[in-house]
C-alpha cells in the first residue's frame, strides 16, 4: 500500500482506505519516499498566510508528488479574501480549496464538502487533533483539514517586572489587581499614565481586544455561540452551572476595571497609543497577542527584554483555555477539481513539510502526537502548551461582532450600563446576527 498505486472509484470510497491509512500513519509522504496519491494537475490553494511563509513548505512538498500534480498557492489580501471567495463560488469558478477560519464557517458552511463521518470518523479526527478544532465539525461531517492554530498568549516585560520587583509573570487573572499599581507609572499632578501594567479595560486602542474577551468567556465554560441540531443562538449571556451565575458579567466588570480611573488597578485609557505598539516601545509590562507576532515583536524592538507565557486562567475554574485563530483546508461543492483537491489537501497536512510552515510562522503544531513532543526553545514550550488548551468560537462576522463586543465595553466605561445589562444587550445583538445563518442551515 505505500508504494502502489490506489484507485479510485468515488471519494467516499477514497478517504474509507486513504483516510484510514492516512490517521493511522500507514501512508505518509516525505523525502525519504514518494507515494502517489491518484491526484492530478495543478491544485489551486487561496488563504491569507504570506506567500514567503507557504513558498517553502509547499514548494519542498511538490517535490515528491512525482509530477502528478502540485499545490498552487495564492495569497489573498485579508480585507478582501472572503469578499473575493463570495465572487468566485459565485462565478463558478472558486479555487479548488481555500483557508477555513472559525469567522468563515456559517457564511460558508454550505458552500464546502463536507467530509463525512463514515469515510473519516469523529473519533479519528478527534484523536487526532487539538479540541480547539472541533469546531470544523458539524452533524454531517468535517469542513476541513486543520491546518495551522495560533493562540492567544502573555507576552511580559521582563525589565520592567524586575524593576517592579516582581519575579514572575501573573498565572492567574485575579493577581492582576495586586500588580496593577506596582507596574503602572501615573504623573501625580496630571493622573496622566507613562507606563502601563496592562492593556485592558478600552476595546479602541487594544489589539484583540474582542479575542481576550473571548478567552475570559471561553475559560469559565462560555462558548459565546452554540450549533445545536442545525440552530446558532447566543450564549453570550449564560453562563456554565459550573462557576455560578452572572460569572460572564463578572468577567466583563473585571476586564473594564482597568480603565477605570477611580479603581486602584486603573492602568489603561483610550488616549494611549495602541496595546502593541506601547509594549513593542517598552511602556507596557503585559501584552496578549499571538504566537505569531513573536518574529515581529523581536525584529520592531531587537532590544526588548521580553518573557512569553500561558493566558492567565479564572482561578477555580474547572477549564482551562485561551482564545486561537484557527485554520483548516476545505474544498468547495462545486471545485472543478474535487477528488484531487481532496487527495492533495490530505497528503499536505500529512506531510512532514508541513512543520517548515509551522517554523516560518512561529505556530506550533495542530496534532496531539506532534504536541506531545518537547521542543527546543524559549518561547515554543509556551505556545505548545497554549495549543493543547486553544479554544475558538463560531463568529458570524468579525466586523459586526467587533462592534458588538466594543459596545459591550464602552456602555460600561460610560456608566450608562452595569456589566450585566451591557452583556445581555450584546447577547441579544449577537443572536440577532447569527439568527440569518439558520436559514442556511435549513431550519
Amino acid at each position: 500500500m505505500k508504494n502502489s498505486q490506489i484507485i479510485i472509484t468515488g471519494i467516499f470510497v477514497f478517504f474509507l482506505i486513504i483516510g484510514f491509512l492516512a490517521f493511522s500513519g500507514i501512508i505518509k509522504i516525505g523525502s525519504s519516499g514518494k507515494t502517489k496519491s491518484g491526484a492530478t494537475g495543478t491544485i489551486v490553494l487561496w488563504g491569507t498566510i504570506p506567500v514567503r511563509s507557504m513558498e517553502k513548505a509547499l514548494g519542498d512538498f511538490n517535490q515528491t508528488t512525482n509530477g502528478e500534480y502540485r499545490i498552487n498557492y495564492v495569497a489573498q489580501d485579508s480585507a478582501s479574501y472572503k469578499a473575493n471567495l463570495i465572487e468566485a463560488l459565485a462565478s463558478g469558478n472558486p479555487p479548488d480549496a481555500f483557508l477555513l477560519s472559525p469567522d468563515m464557517i456559517m457564511p460558508f458552511s454550505n458552500k464546502i464538502f463536507t467530509i463525512p463521518y463514515a469515510s473519516l470518523p469523529q473519533s479519528a479526527f478527534q484523536n487526532s487533533f487539538i479540541g480547539a478544532d472541533d469546531i470544523f465539525l458539524t452533524d454531517a461531517g468535517i469542513l476541513g483539514i486543520p491546518l495551522t492554530v495560533d493562540p492567544l498568549v502573555m507576552y511580559y516585560n521582563k525589565t520592567l517586572f524586575d524593576s517592579a520587583g516582581i519575579a514572575n509573570p501573573p498565572v492567574y487573572w485575579d493577581e492582576f489587581y495586586g500588580l496593577a499599581d506596582k507596574l503602572t507609572i501615573r504623573d501625580k499632578s496630571s493622573n496622566t499614565i507613562k507606563q502601563s501594567a496592562f492593556a485592558l479595560g478600552e476595546f479602541r486602542n487594544i489589539d484583540h481586544a474582542k479575542d481576550i474577551l473571548a478567552t475570559l468567556f471561553l475559560e469559565l465554560g462560555n462558548p459565546i455561540v452554540s450549533l445545536q441540531k442545525g440552530i446558532y443562538s447566543s450564549k453570550l449571556g449564560s453562563d456554565s452551572a459550573r462557576v455560578g451565575t452572572n460569572a460572564s458579567a463578572t468577567a466583563l466588570s473585571f476586564y473594564t476595571d482597568f480603565a477605570n480611573a477611580n479603581n486602584k488597578a486603573y492602568s489603561w485609557n483610550r488616549g494611549l497609543i495602541s496595546s502593541r505598539s506601547n509594549f513593542v516601545n517598552g511602556t507596557l509590562a503585559v501584552y496578549f497577542g499571538y504566537a505569531s507576532e513573536l518574529f515581529d515583536i523581536q525584529k520592531s524592538n531587537p532590544n526588548l527584554n521580553f518573557g512569553v507565557a500561558t493566558v492567565p486562567q479564572v482561578k477555580n475554574s474547572p477549564l482551562k483555555a485561551t482564545y486561537a485563530n484557527l485554520s483548516a483546508i476545505a474544498v468547495p461543492k462545486i471545485s472543478k477539481n474535487l477528488n484531487s483537491a481532496l487527495l492533495a489537501i490530505s497528503a499536505f497536512t500529512k506531510s512532514e513539510f508541513v512543520s517548515e510552515l509551522y517554523d516560518a510562522l512561529s505556530l506550533p503544531p495542530v496534532t496531539r502526537g506532534s504536541l506531545s513532543k518537547n521542543p527546543d526553545g524559549v518561547y515554543l514550550p509556551v505556545f505548545y502548551k497554549s495549543a493543547l488548551f486553544a479554544r475558538s468560537w463560531l463568529d458570524p462576522n468579525d466586523r459586526e461582532t467587533d462592534k458588538i463586543f466594543q459596545d459591550m465595553v464602552e456602555n460600561v466605561n460610560s456608566g450608562s450600563l452595569v456589566p450585566a445589562s451591557s452583556l445581555g444587550d450584546a447577547s441579544t445583538s449577537l443572536d440577532f446576527l447569527v439568527s440569518r445563518y439558520n436559514v442556511l442551515t435549513g431550519q
